[in-house]
């Protein structure tokens, strides 16, 4: 397998574009773990309540590259970038109003 013309190594051919998103995730996760060490010891200072939030923002953290991958697969670079940039306020602004109480306004 050679390099593209930017230098990088392309995929394998036919390998689905959910698995390239779980490999950049494996990827990154396993070069965050050696310097993560102040993380790990946040865990044990958490509450319950806090420690399942994390538990939840890690899996959406987690989905995120094997969702967007097949989208941008599927619909093109452009219509799965402003689909997931032009949608992300909504989201952002319901959890705003479940966590802190402060509602969305129409801007």
């Amino acid at each position: 397998m050679g390099h593209d013309r930017n230098g990088e190594l392309p995929a394998p051919a036919g390998a689905p574009a959910a698995a390239i998103g779980c490999a950049g995730l494996a990827l990154g996760g396993t070069l965050l773990f050696p310097i993560s060490r102040g993380a790990r010891s946040l865990h044990a200072a958490c509450t319950g309540a806090e420690r399942r939030l994390r538990l939840l923002a890690a899996l959406a953290v987690a989905s995120y590259p094997v969702t967007f991958c097949p989208a941008v697969a599927r619909t093109g670079v452009a219509a799965a970038t402003v689909i997931a940039l032009g949608g992300a306020p909504v989201p952002a602004g319901l959890l705003s109003w479940a966590t802190l109480g402060t509602r969305p306004t129409p801007r």
